[in-house]
């Protein structure tokens, strides 16, 4: 087993400072990832509603994970077929098309009338979704040096505490508002219409990446899958994800029922949860330039594991120790992903990164699929206002693949640097 070499040195404190085109360009991609993840993430606080005949379309709690799945198991199909071809276009209209596909599937999504037809927008909606994310991650690859990586990266994982504490609890207010759980998809489509028309004017035209006499595509993803340095880094994506995923679904409707957390109190449990994660994700990024990301991971993720136990064994508890323990959990969720997608990113073979980031993005929407899948075979199917069992198992499963992706993690190496190969 091979064992990844120290981190490189710290960048000094001019190396890590963004510039300001950086900046615009980083905040732009943040927007469009934070159109994303506000809808991926809706599904977590709509459990409830979703299982409902009033408001709802009365799903099971296997429906329910279904749904919830299907939309990571698209996203890294769709992803896998776009490897094939994210280094023949420019990285400007990747995102432009598939940010408007994904526009068009979270309409459908507020419009879906059963389990079939919301079933199907969610997948729709993940196809687009993952590549939308690729496209995202490949821009920052080309772009940002590697010395402001780290700062550039919790920018960008920084739209999952800007989803939480902005669109979250706006969406969660709108659905108790309205009893509609088509509400909140009509919201995040019609604002996503504004951040399209910016990516479509603003993005910048990137096409150096774009090689004249490349090989075969599906040779060419084979070549970037066949890499054993690569399947090494997305093995511990998988892991890292799933350590998260079979967690996430059922803790709202956990969080609810089993500990006593009043629904019209959703919105600002989720507004502190968002506002602990953006802190976590910022401190991580810069905490990863200038320590290296790895002991800032081996940290991160071991106050996750922690994290992890309590939330999943939490019993009826005042609001305040519940919404402490919920924002604890997301900080950890979102302080180590920084470090991990640094890690995995520097173990891109240059030439093809953008073929990488795509498979590597396709991997961890695999786990978003597979944990949902986990929990829904271990949580039981009862009724609307049972509270949920077996959560307690969700989280002993989560710590097992938690330990999986810190033992992957010193097996991953970064990829040799060298100035023909630079994108």
């Amino acid at each position: 087993m091979s064992v990844a070499p120290p981190d490189a040195p710290p960048a000094t404190a001019s190396q890590s400072k963004l510039t300001r085109n950086e900046w615009g360009l980083l905040l732009l991609l943040a927007a469009v990832n934070c159109t994303e993840i506000t809808d991926a993430l809706l599904l977590t606080p709509l459990a409830d509603t979703l299982q409902k005949t009033d408001g709802g379309l009365g799903l099971s709690k296997q429906q329910y994970s279904f749904c919830a799945a299907v939309y990571g198991f698209s996203a890294a199909v769709c992803g896998l077929l776009a490897a094939m071809f994210v280094d023949r276009c420019c990285r400007k209209q990747v995102v432009v098309v598939a940010l408007f596909g994904l526009l068009v599937a979270i309409a459908a999504s507020g419009f879906a009338y059963d389990f079939i037809s919301f079933f199907i927008a969610r997948a729709i909606a993940g196809a687009f979704g993952g590549v939308t994310v690729c496209g995202t991650l490949a821009i920052l690859a080309d772009r940002i040096p590697e010395s402001r990586r780290g700062v550039a990266l919790s920018i960008l994982n920084g739209s999952f505490g800007v989803a939480a504490v902005i669109g979250l609890p706006v969406c969660v207010g709108l659905l108790v508002i309205t009893g509609w759980f088509g509400a909140p998809f009509l919201l995040v489509a019609g604002v996503g219409l504004v951040v399209w028309a910016m990516a479509a004017w603003k993005l910048p035209r990137m096409v150096d990446h774009c090689r004249e006499g490349r090989g075969n595509p599906l040779a060419d993803m084979v070549r970037v899958v066949g890499r054993w340095n690569h399947l090494r880094a997305f093995a511990f994506m998988l892991c890292s994800g799933l350590g998260a995923y079979t967690v996430i679904p059922f803790m709202a409707q956990y969080m609810q029922l089993n500990c006593g957390v009043p629904a019209n109190l959703f919105p600002m449990v989720f507004l502190a949860m968002g506002l602990c994660s953006l802190a976590a994700g910022v401190v991580a990024g810069v905490a990863a330039d200038k320590l290296g990301r790895r002991p800032v991971f081996l940290v991160a993720i071991g106050l996750f594991a922690i994290t992890t136990l309590v939330i999943t064994n939490l019993p009826a508890v005042p609001v305040l120790v519940a919404g402490l323990v919920a924002c604890a959990y997301m900080a950890t969720a979102v302080g180590r992903l920084v470090p991990v997608n640094a890690i995995m990113l520097a173990a891109a073979h240059p030439p093809d990164r953008g073929a990488y980031t795509t498979v590597f993005n396709s991997v961890s929407l695999l786990a978003t699929s597979f944990g949902p899948l986990v929990a829904g075979l271990l949580v039981p199917n009862t009724g609307e206002d049972t509270p949920v069992e077996n959560f307690a198992a969700c989280g002993l499963v989560a710590v097992g693949f938690t330990v999986a992706a810190v033992t992957l993690s010193f097996t991953v190496r970064p990829a040799t640097q060298h100035p023909a190969a630079a994108a």
